[in-house]
């Protein structure tokens, strides 16, 4: 079960930050001042009683970063960074990382998902009585109906965001790589 989840946040991010390649699609809440998003992450599956933790940074129209973390330990498992180009996915349990383009995926996300469009959910999460529980519909996405991703502690404080680095001894895998690796197959 500790693979679905793991597996299905991973689509579940990639599918979200799918770029278009129209630049009118900017954000209605952006404006031209630089706006920051920190968040605690719960994520979890329906009729499991596992959930995945971790946290969601956002810079606008600069990167998403979600980590996620091992329970109990809250060493981090995998950490998926997106920006408007291009998304990163590291697992550092299999000491492995997927650095692919939007483009590279425009087949396996579905139809109108942006980094604009996920930008613009978390923000609009943030304000008051905003959606706090995202579900995959909430993403485009059919599969594992009720699975969802709760966010708290929403803050809208300055940080500093450096991008993910990845350490020398981890191997570049392909996006089918990492999915069947996590799969255990």
């Amino acid at each position: 079960m500790k693979k679905i989840t793991y597996l299905l946040l991973i689509i579940l991010v990639m599918a979200s930050c799918k770029s278009t390649k129209n630049a009118s699609s900017r954000l209605s809440t952006a404006t031209e001042t630089t706006k920051y998003l920190s968040s605690k992450v719960q994520f979890s599956i329906p009729n499991s009683s596992m959930s995945i933790n971790g946290n969601m940074k956002m810079i606008s129209g600069q990167r998403i970063q979600l980590s996620l973390l091992m329970p109990i330990l809250r060493t981090e498992v995998v950490r998926i960074e997106s920006t408007p180009t291009d998304i990163l996915v590291i697992d550092r349990m299999n000491k492995q990382y997927v650095r692919t383009t939007y483009k590279e995926l425009s087949n396996v996300l579905p139809k109108g998902m942006s980094y604009e469009k996920l930008e613009k959910t978390f923000y609009d999460a943030s304000q008051p009585g905003g959606k706090k529980e995202l579900t995959t519909a909430d993403f485009g996405l059919s599969f594992l109906p009720g699975a969802k991703m709760v966010l708290s502690d929403l803050s809208e404080k300055e940080f500093e965001m450096p991008a993910a680095t990845i350490p020398d001894k981890y191997k570049q895998v392909t996006v089918e790589q990492l999915v069947q690796s996590i799969l255990g197959r």
